[in-house]
């Protein structure tokens, strides 16, 4: 699994769209951390949450996959403060 930082940066400074990111990624049988996608697109202040979910399921086509992942990204955003802190992850600070 590739880190979500590395893949964010890829596209916010080098301007690679995600679409290509994801399936460059695919063709090698990868993946990214999506928790630490979103970390780092808000982290940036340059995306809000409803952009950086539309982002991230642009190419999906429309079925399971992209219904479960909206299902997870919803759940994690709701409860972000409580992930962050159980298992250390992402830096996001809401203030």
């Amino acid at each position: 699994m590739i880190n979500g930082k590395i893949v964010f940066e890829l596209m916010d400074s080098r301007g690679l769209p995600l679409e290509i990111i994801r399936e460059r990624l695919r063709e090698k049988g990868l993946c990214f951390n999506v928790i630490e996608f979103i970390e780092a697109a808000i982290a940036s202040k340059n995306y809000s949450y409803p952009k950086i979910k539309s982002r991230l399921m642009l190419d999906l086509p429309e079925g399971k996959e992209k219904k479960l992942l909206s299902i997870i990204l919803d759940g994690y955003w709701e409860k972000r403060e409580y992930f962050q802190e159980k298992y250390d992850i992402g830096k996001y600070n809401s203030a």
